[in-house]
């Protein structure tokens, strides 16, 4: 006879719900679903299985190896009209989870030989209207953490500039060029950028309370978007354009 398949959740404690092959009564996918308290960590080890982290509700950085994605998430509640944040991690990796604020995170386990290289999923594609200062801004925002490697470095598209390294953080950046055209401060621009800079992660907080055209509920999935570009383009030649220029 197979194990039943309903699990209640625990209402306190870190673990809320387990499942696990043998429990389940089948033979390959794991799940468990966790709370983890704002600073708290949980650690584990994908062996012989790969495993995808979903960030349920709250904001938690994913650490496997030298790669960590920064306060991903942003939900309210697992019932928030928005895709949640997830990374997928192949096996034989060691992944540490450090939660931001109070989080529920879900850990999906599967067997396999090989898996394939770690991919982050499920950021949308929003629309806002932004005025060329606050455009400015988080340019700058994005790279105030030079020389140092981090997640908030701008990857643009449509503009040009130049990085005094130099200079003091949040004054880095000079010669903004949109379609060639110097970067006017009191113009509104239409600017596309993930579910999860609107929502201020990275240390993106200056498109928090600009107008939103497209949100995460009407937006494509990044991958969506990506995989209809390249069909409709046949083929991509990707190249370095100069469209950052950093000054050490």
């Amino acid at each position: 006879m197979s194990a039943p398949l309903l699990v209640k959740a625990s209402r306190s404690g870190k673990a809320i719900a387990t499942v696990t092959p043998e429990s389940a009564g089948w033979r390959y996918v794991g799940f468990e679903a966790l709370r983890l308290a704002a600073g708290e960590e949980h650690r584990a080890d994908t062996g012989q299985r790969e495993l995808c982290v979903v960030i349920v509700c709250g904001t938690a950085s994913v650490e496997c190896g030298a790669q960590r994605w920064n306060d991903i998430g942003g939900r309210a509640s697992p019932f928030e009209d928005a895709a949640p944040a997830a990374v997928y991690l192949p096996p034989g990796s060691a992944v540490r989870i450090t939660a931001t604020v109070e989080t529920e995170i879900a850990l999906c386990w599967a067997p396999a030989a090989r898996g394939v290289a770690i991919q982050p999923f499920g950021s949308v594609v929003c629309k806002v209207a932004v005025p060329g200062r606050v455009i400015l801004a988080a340019l700058n925002s994005g790279v105030a953490k030079l020389p140092a490697s981090e997640g908030r470095f701008p990857q643009v598209s449509g503009l040009t500039m130049r990085v005094e390294q130099a200079a003091a953080a949040g004054d880095r950046v000079r010669d903004v060029r949109v379609g060639g055209q110097p970067l006017d401060l009191d113009k509104t621009y239409t600017v596309a950028m993930s579910d999860y800079q609107l929502k201020g992660g990275d240390g993106y907080d200056m498109f928090t309370s600009q107008r939103v055209i497209v949100g995460p509920e009407a937006g494509p999935l990044i991958t969506t978007a990506l995989e209809h570009y390249v069909a409709a383009a046949g083929e991509v030649n990707p190249a370095v354009d100069g469209r950052i220029t950093i000054v050490r």
